[in-house]
C-alpha cells in the first residue's frame, strides 16, 4: 500500500468513528426531542383536559343543585350550561390525546356514564320547576351514581395522564443524559483515536522519510547545493525509505565525482605527454628546414660551378 493510501486509511478510520458516534448521539437527541415534544403536546395537555373535566363536572352538579334549590334563579341555569359546553370542549380535546395510551378506555367508560348523567339531569331539570321532591329524588337515583361514576374515571384517567406524563419526562431525560454520556464518550474516544492516530500518521510519514521532514528537506539541500561530504543519518534496517536512496544517491554521486577526478587526471597527464611530443617534433622540424636549407645552398653553389663550367667548356670550344 503506498503513501497516499495509508495516510487516507489512517485519516478515514478516526473520522468513520466520529461519525458514527455523532449519528448515535444525534439519533439520541432526536429521541429526548420527541419525548419532550409529547410531553407539550400530548402527556401534558390530556392531564390538563382530564383536570378540567372533572372540575367542570363538578361545577355542573353544584350548578344543578342550585336549580332545585332555586329554579327560578336564571343565574343557575347559565352557570350550568357553561360548565357543560366547557366540559364538552375539555372532554373533545382529551380524546383524541388519549388514543394509544391506557387513558383511552377509561375515558370511553367516562363518555358513556356522561351520557346516562345528562339523560338524568334533563329529567331533573324538567321536575324541578314542577316537582322539587321528585327531582331530588331522581337526582340521588341517577343522575349522582352517573357523576360518581364519572369522578372516579375521570380520576384514574388523570392518574394515568400523570403517569405517562411522569414517563415521558423521565425517558426524555434518560435520552438527554445518554445524549451528554455519549458527548462525552465520543470527546473522549475523538482524543484518544486522535493520539492514537496522529502517532501512526507520523510514523507512516518516518517510515516514509526516514526522518523528520525538516531533516530530510536540509539534507536534500545540502546535496542539491554540491555538498556530497555530509553523513545521511538512518534507521537500522533502513532500506527503503528517501533517506536510504538519499543515501545512496550520494555515495553514487560521490563516486562518480572521484571517478571524474581521475579520468581528468589521466586526461591532463596524457595531453601533458601530448604537449611534449608536439614539442620534439616542432624541435626536429626545425632541424629537418635547417638542414634543407644547408642542402639548397650547396646545390645553388653546384650549380654556380656547373655554370661556370659550362661557360668554360664552351670558350674553349670557342
Amino acid at each position: 500500500m503506498n503513501f497516499s493510501k495509508r495516510l487516507m486509511l489512517l485519516s478515514a478510520v478516526p473520522a468513520l468513528v466520529l461519525a458514527a458516534a455523532a449519528l448515535v448521539g444525534v439519533a439520541a437527541l432526536w429521541r429526548a426531542e420527541s419525548r419532550f415534544a409529547d410531553i407539550f403536546e400530548k402527556d401534558q395537555p390530556l392531564a390538563q383536559a382530564v383536570t378540567e373535566m372533572y372540575g367542570h363536572g363538578l361545577q355542573m352538579g353544584q350548578a344543578l343543585r342550585n336549580i332545585i334549590l332555586d329554579p327560578a334563579n336564571p343565574t343557575a341555569y347559565k352557570n350550568l350550561e357553561a360548565a357543560q359546553k366547557s366540559y364538552d370542549e375539555a372532554s373533545a380535546l382529551a380524546t383524541p390525546l388519549a388514543a394509544g395510551t391506557p387513558a383511552q378506555a377509561v375515558l370511553a367508560k367516562v363518555g358513556e356514564a356522561r351520557t346516562r348523567q345528562q339523560a338524568a339531569r334533563d329529567q331533573v331539570l324538567a321536575l324541578a320547576k314542577t316537582d322539587t321532591a321528585g327531582a331530588v329524588a331522581l337526582l340521588n337515583k341517577a343522575e349522582t351514581p352517573a357523576w360518581r361514576e364519572m369522578r372516579t374515571g375521570l380520576l384514574e384517567a388523570g392518574k394515568l395522564a400523570r403517569v405517562g406524563l411522569q414517563a415521558t419526562r423521565d425517558g426524555a431525560l434518560a435520552d438527554t443524559r445518554r445524549s451528554i454520556l455519549l458527548a462525552l464518550a465520543v470527546t473522549g474516544a475523538g482524543l484518544v483515536l486522535g493520539g492514537v492516530f496522529t502517532g501512526l500518521i507520523r510514523r507512516a510519514l518516518r517510515g516514509t522519510l526516514g526522518g523528520e521532514p525538516e531533516l530530510v528537506h536540509d539534507h536534500m539541500r545540502a546535496v542539491a547545493s554540491g555538498d556530497l561530504t555530509r553523513a545521511v543519518p538512518l534507521s537500522p534496517g533502513d532500506k527503503d525509505s528517501l533517506m536510504a536512496h538519499l543515501a545512496a544517491m550520494q555515495g553514487a554521486l560521490a563516486a562518480t565525482v572521484r571517478d571524474l577526478g581521475v579520468a581528468v587526471t589521466q586526461v591532463g597527464n596524457a595531453s601533458r605527454e601530448i604537449a611534449n611530443g608536439n614539442a620534439d617534433l616542432s624541435s626536429r622540424t626545425e632541424q629537418q628546414a635547417a638542414s634543407l636549407e644547408q642542402t639548397s645552398a650547396s646545390m645553388e653553389q653546384m650549380n654556380d660551378q656547373l655554370r661556370q663550367s659550362a661557360a668554360s667548356a664552351q670558350q674553349a670550344s670557342r
